[in-house]
């Protein structure tokens, strides 16, 4: 599905919220992939990190890192024996129970050449602008948002790359180095 003549369709660059929806999509993908993540699996105790860097094609902004880490309900109990808090404040673990602890650390990278072609990769609109008359027979202009399948783009879509980092994380634990 290609516009018509009378639509005018730009590659603006992707607005925040549309960039947050890319990687909410992809954490929830690299989740799901994650073979420790079904329902079959419980953890009585568990330390986590997500972090983002974006790395940014503006002069103003070049860089831009959020780090989310899990953190224990404030308890003086807890704060003095973390290894009892069912979630911990970061990784590693303290003081945890078996030596062969399970570590999983995963990167993903991924480089959006086009907004367009990321918009309609994840079901986001793009902004379309019609050209037409009213029913005066005067010139008007309409934007909207269309959305296209997804198929349009399947040839020039550039997958994320995902590296584990399992063994490197596991590894700096050990030897007690703070990858944080």
């Amino acid at each position: 599905m290609s516009p018509a003549r009378q639509e005018l369709v730009s590659n603006r660059p992707l607005r925040g919220d549309e960039l947050q929806k890319i990687i909410e999509a992809d954490v929830h993908d690299v989740l799901s992939r994650d073979c420790m993540m079904t329902s079959r699996v419980a953890y009585g105790r568990v330390s986590y990190e997500l972090r983002v860097i974006l790395h940014l094609d503006n002069p103003a902004f070049k860089e831009s890192t959020s780090v989310i880490r899990s953190h224990p309900a404030s308890d003086n109990q807890v704060e003095a024996q973390p290894e009892l808090s069912a979630l911990e404040s970061h990784p590693p673990l303290s003081k945890p129970i078996s030596e062969d602890a399970y570590v999983s650390a995963t990167q993903r990278d991924r480089t959006i050449d086009s907004p367009n072609v990321a918009r309609i990769e994840h079901g986001l609109p793009i902004s379309v602008v019609r050209q037409g008359r009213d029913t005066g027979g005067n010139a008007i202009s309409v934007e909207e948002g269309v959305l296209y399948p997804k198929e349009t783009v399947q040839d020039v879509v550039v997958p994320p790359e995902d590296h584990d980092l399992t063994r490197m994380v596991k590894k700096a634990f050990d030897s007690g180095d703070n990858l944080l």
